[in-house]
């Protein structure tokens, strides 16, 4: 039996900040001399882990900045190097920001500059500093490009008036007609020439698909590509675009409990749950989680079947089975049906019939709590189950003739032997 089981977005998932996200402190904090200072914000809000490309903005007045070394201190008390200015010279005051990689870190939470001054005979003030999200332009095109039966297209899309890499959590929004999505192959291109899967003839197709790019830089010219691999249907790219976009918070999707028809060889189960709101495809790494009462779960086989009947097997036959499984299903539309498929596997439980490997014995009425057990002392359970079963069907038999014999007015004792009777 499965008793429980679950679908959601790992904690590893990076936070995406909408466009215009911003939190900051602009209280005055004295700078010690030769001493540490803070000025914390407050994260909220978010999920999962900071992102790739956090931009901290700093303002700090002060009389000698080569006394300094600034810090970005995380909400578990981690410390990470911003600058280090000590030595740099006779400068006065700080202006700068700074990308910073937050994706190590649970985003929300209490975040703190931490300025060292390491130098007596200079002080100063921090004036001000936050944290944002990275600057972005909305773009996109309404150019039509037809897609040719059997041929591929491309619209470009250029970027430009930014700096750095493109943000976490792009998102392309892309609408494209045609009779037969399962025809179609679907890529983003970076203006490098990377190409970014997005839809692999699949039965749907999204309209929006988030995409990790990173490691690109923004600034060029992006091409959407659509492929058609079979002949008879064309269709067109009407329009698509560019757009950092909030991530959909995907909370934990609870299937209920159920049974898989065991002893019965190849029997399987299943059961599903829900999803809707989310828009675009399913994260990289989905958590799929579940629990069982089946002891032997190498004769199990486990797959999470996304809504459009793709199967991902997480489990096959292993001596082991783990109750937390990552499910890479980033291909997959999110919303739609997602089922939990159980089998029993023919071939272990044939070789378990078979006493190909030990098999400890379950004696009626009496409960198995002594754990682990070598194989000397499950033989000799075994023996002792062989036993226990020849007594009870012995004394089921016995029963049973005695019961007769006294519906027929002779006497219950062994079969030949006469016992007196009283006079």
């Amino acid at each position: 039996m499965v008793n429980e089981w679950s679908i959601q977005i790992l904690p590893s998932a990076q936070a995406t900040l909408p466009a215009g996200w911003k939190v900051e402190n602009t209280t005055d904090v004295p700078i010690v001399d030769d001493g540490w200072s803070e000025s914390p914000v407050t994260v909220s809000g978010l999920t999962g882990m900071g992102p790739k490309d956090w931009r901290v903005s700093v303002d700090i007045t002060h009389t000698h900045c080569g006394d300094l070394a600034l810090y970005l201190q995380a909400p578990d008390g981690t410390g990470y190097l911003l600058d280090d200015l000590t030595g740099t010279g006779d400068v006065d005051n700080v202006a700068k920001t700074y990308t910073f990689n937050g994706s190590a870190e649970i985003a929300n939470g209490v975040w703190k500059l931490r300025v060292l001054d390491a130098v007596w005979g200079d002080t100063g003030v921090i004036d001000a500093w936050s944290l944002s999200a990275s600057e972005f332009q909305v773009v996109s095109t309404n150019a039509r490009v037809p897609v040719v039966d059997l041929a591929t297209a491309e619209s470009p899309l250029t970027v430009s008036g930014v700096t750095g890499n493109a943000p976490n959590g792009m998102q392309v929004q892309a609408k494209i007609t045609h009779p037969k999505p399962v025809q179609l192959v679907v890529t983003l291109v970076a203006p490098d020439g990377t190409a970014y899967p997005l839809h692999d003839r699949k039965p749907a197709l999204p309209a929006v698909f988030l995409v990790d790019a990173t490691a690109e830089a923004a600034i060029g010219t992006w091409k959407l590509r659509v492929e058609d691999t079979v002949a008879g249907d064309a269709g067109a790219i009407e329009s698509w675009g560019l757009a950092l976009e909030p991530a959909a918070a995907w909370p934990e999707q609870r299937g209920r409990s159920f049974t898989v028809d065991s002893p019965v060889v190849g029997a399987n189960g299943s059961g599903y749950v829900q999803v809707t709101g989310v828009p675009g495809n399913a994260p990289s790494d989905l958590r799929l989680t579940m629990s069982t009462s089946y002891a032997w779960v190498s004769e199990l086989k486990v797959s999470l079947v996304a809504p459009d009947g793709s199967a991902y097997v997480v489990h096959d036959g292993a001596s082991a089975m783990p109750g937390t499984f990552t499910v890479d299903a980033s291909a997959e539309v999110a919303n739609g049906r997602w089922k939990l498929v159980v089998q029993c596997s023919a071939a272990q439980q044939h070789q378990r019939h078979r006493g190909d490997r030990l098999v400890e014995p379950v004696v009626p009425g009496e409960p198995d709590t002594a754990g682990p057990r070598s194989d000397d002392q499950v033989r000799q359970r075994q023996r002792h189950g062989d036993h226990r079963r020849r007594v009870l069907v012995d004394g089921e038999r016995s029963a049973g003739l005695r019961h007769r014999r006294q519906r027929a007015g002779r006497p219950a004792g062994r079969r030949g032997h006469q016992t007196s009777q009283p006079g």
